[in-house]
């Protein structure tokens, strides 16, 4: 009894560690987290955000009312133009899922511009 116990926990802690490799895997196309550039001594002195903040208007009684989720437009189709919406969005996402491969592969590419071996 402890021994499947034992090879349950060894499994689902084997199922975490596939399924981070598997996340790495899926999403290895590289983003920038955080932005390394520093101003240079020239635009240092344009770039005080503690100035240009203290110079904005509170904006203590701002009534803001964000947009609707929904768009006036989508209420006032037709059911024939949200069918037709509703098409286009769906070719869209297959049409995206055609593309991601290229766009990783261009990106690929990219990076080996300073390859010799490139021209062959």
């Amino acid at each position: 009894m402890q021994q499947q116990q034992q090879q349950q926990s060894g499994s689902t802690s084997n199922d975490m560690d596939d399924k981070e490799v598997y996340l790495d895997q899926l999403y290895s196309f590289e983003t920038r987290r955080q932005y390394d550039w520093v101003p240079s001594a020239e635009i240092q002195p344009f770039l005080n955000w503690t100035n240009r903040e203290s110079t904005y208007p509170p904006i203590q009684g701002l009534n803001y009312r964000p947009p609707s989720t929904v768009s006036d437009a989508y209420n006032h189709m037709s059911q024939g133009q949200k069918r037709e919406d509703k098409m286009l969005k769906h070719h869209q996402y297959v049409l995206s899922a055609a593309f991601r491969p290229l766009d990783l592969l261009a990106h690929e590419i990219s990076l080996e511009t300073n390859n010799p071996n490139i021209q062959r």
